[in-house]
């Protein structure tokens, strides 16, 4: 059996509770890991003690290397190796370790999800009309509204069928006015009545009597 493997480890803390905020999740009940430690082989028995910056040591434990781990994210890599005996102190302080690191979980899951982005509105082009399956609904009111008759045209409108013929009468006064001669200038040939020659009594006479005469032989 080869000989144990002999670790002495200082964490940069000052306290106990720094070093439990800042590596509860390195420890467990039954294993832990060995954070900044050389690559050893699997199964290799490890004695090891972790003090804080001043000296103080909080634990003194024996185990066997399971793995060595790389860091992950912003955790660092270590050696993690289980638990095959440790003193009643060290298994307090992991104690203490296991139900922070606990709460810290319970609490998280206890926390709402993330609220996720919301989507940006469609633009204009991306916005589909679909046709309505059902015509819409008329409002009584609308329905109760007489119907709209179309208006007649102008020429058809009583009124304005007066007014043309008002315009007519005012545009014949109007030339009547402007054509009737003025007093002071005598009428034209044009507007002057001819006079009418009526036959003389005796030649009305004898029109009358032949008128007389034909009438009688259209009546035998």
């Amino acid at each position: 059996m080869s000989e144990p493997v002999v670790l002495r480890i200082t964490r940069p803390y000052a306290t106990e509770e720094a070093y439990l905020a800042a590596e509860a999740w390195s420890m467990s009940g039954r294993s832990m890991v060995l954070i900044d430690q050389p690559e050893l082989p699997v199964d290799a028995v490890v004695r090891f003690d972790v003090a804080l910056a001043d000296g103080t040591k909080l634990i003194r434990a024996e185990g066997r290397v399971l793995r060595s781990l790389p860091p992950l994210g912003s955790r660092p890599g270590g050696l993690q190796v289980k638990f095959t005996r440790f003193g009643a102190s060290t298994k307090a302080f992991l104690d203490r370790a296991v139900a922070l690191r606990d709460g810290a979980r319970s609490h998280a899951s206890e926390l709402p999800p993330p609220a996720r982005p919301s989507a940006p509105p469609p633009s204009n082009a991306d916005v589909l009309v679909e046709p309505s399956a059902t015509p819409p609904e008329v409002s009584p009111e609308l329905s109760l509204a007489p119907p709209v008759v179309a208006a007649p045209p102008l020429e058809e409108r009583p009124e304005a069928a007066s007014a043309g013929s008002d315009a007519a009468s005012a545009e014949a006064r109007a030339v009547g006015s402007a054509g009737a001669p003025s007093p002071s200038r005598p009428p034209s040939p044009s507007h002057v009545r001819r006079k009418v020659e009526l036959p003389s009594p005796q030649g009305r006479d004898e029109v009358l009597a032949r008128l007389r005469a034909r009438a009688a032989r259209r009546s035998g």
